[in-house]
């Protein structure tokens, strides 16, 4: 509610277009799209959602979330080939944006083939990307979803109990995922990421900015990590606190 609230205050006459990063990948945030897009439609505003990680990470139903216009990078947490992305619009939006491209043909308005004309394109990208959908949906969308974030919950919970963490990501489920963002007073984000490389064989990165105060590091807790991966990680931490 107080995300929502938030962004209900800022809206005045003269707004037509909402535009937000759905999954924060500094923070690992995720804004309460569906409730955003119910306030924003009620005030005649349109709903743009950068959704990076969103798309493999999530069960996304788009009709649900109600969002007009949703962009997505298969490549991470899909597992597709980079060099492709994807691109939802709305039926009800789809006569609020029209292509750059000029295609061909007398392309309909009413369709969203006038999307289709993108010049050359990769089509083994194209198949490989149907290839890395039907992988998910094999294994179920809603229980990537629960693992994901199962994992995550574990390593915040624990994280909590090390001295000296500052957890940047949300604990509540509904406003976070797979990516969990931390700093550790006296230890510097660069030393903690090639310790735990060096040691460990783990790969975590530095996330954030020092002067806005997230500078930090970020974990990614996709399917194929596990609970003993996530205690080596923890482990790491703990050696590195006793350290300094």
């Amino acid at each position: 509610d107080e995300i929502v609230n938030a962004f209900q205050k800022a809206i005045t006459l003269r707004t037509k277009v909402i535009s937000i990063s759905h999954t924060v990948y500094i923070s690992g945030l995720m804004f309460p799209l569906k409730e955003l897009c119910k306030m924003a439609h009620e005030k005649g505003v349109l709903v743009v959602a950068d959704s990076a990680h969103g798309i493999g990470m999530l069960d996304l139903n788009m009709k649900q979330l109600g969002v007009d216009f949703f962009a997505s990078s298969p490549y991470k947490w899909l597992g597709a080939p980079t060099g492709i992305g994807l691109f939802y619009v709305r039926k009800e939006a789809q006569d609020k944006l029209w292509p750059t491209i000029a295609s061909s043909g007398w392309d309909s308005r009413e369709s969203a083939r006038k999307y289709e004309t993108l010049g050359q394109r990769a089509d083994a990208l194209v198949v490989a990307l149907g290839e890395a959908l039907d992988f998910q949906n094999a294994i179920g969308r809603e229980r990537i979803e629960r693992r994901i974030k199962a994992l995550a919950g574990y390593l915040k919970k624990e994280l909590k109990k090390i001295p000296g963490v500052k957890l940047h990501t949300s604990q509540d489920l509904y406003l976070s995922g797979g990516l969990t963002a931390f700093s550790v007073e006296g230890i510097e984000p660069e030393k903690m990421v090639n310790y735990l490389r060096e040691k460990y064989n783990i790969v975590v990165r530095t996330i954030g900015n020092r002067r806005a105060g997230t500078y930090g590091v970020r974990v990614s807790t996709h399917i194929y990590v596990s609970f003993k991966h996530i205690n080596m990680l923890l482990e790491g931490i703990k050696h590195l606190v006793r350290r300094t």
